[in-house]
């Protein structure tokens, strides 16, 4: 069985990654709730840089993954924070990260997981 990720783990993970310079986070949106969907960027320089300036100035090409999207999509959490260690370690940066832009939204219903539900969000909307 797989321990819950929640919510609140997610945001204690997102700031951990926050120490890296490569790393770098925005709102997306907010939910019925109030709650902030967050949008992570992952580049050589992410957090120095503007998102405008980094993909047109650069001509780097962008890649968007989309994480958990159902609330009972436990596993697709542990993968995304599997996959943005693995783009943060030193040996990635140069060789993956100097050409490209990834864009990750980590939880799309953090509403649902919160509430425990299995495929929809406080709005009952799947």
């Amino acid at each position: 069985m797989i321990p819950p990720y929640t919510y609140s783990r997610l945001l204690r993970d997102i700031e951990e990654f926050e120490s890296s310079p490569h790393f770098k986070v925005e709102v997306l949106t907010h939910t019925i709730t109030g709650l902030a969907i967050p949008l992570l960027t992952i580049t050589k320089g992410a957090a120095k840089e503007r998102k405008k300036k980094m993909a047109v100035k650069q001509k780097k090409k962008v890649i968007l993954i989309s994480g958990r999207i159902h609330p009972s999509e436990t596993c697709s959490s542990y993968i995304i924070v599997g996959l943005i260690r693995e783009l943060l370690r030193e040996e990635n940066i140069e060789e993956f990260l100097s050409d490209n832009i990834i864009k990750i939204v980590p939880m799309l219903n953090p509403d649902g997981v919160g509430f425990g539900n299995v495929r929809t969000s406080t709005g009952y909307i799947t």
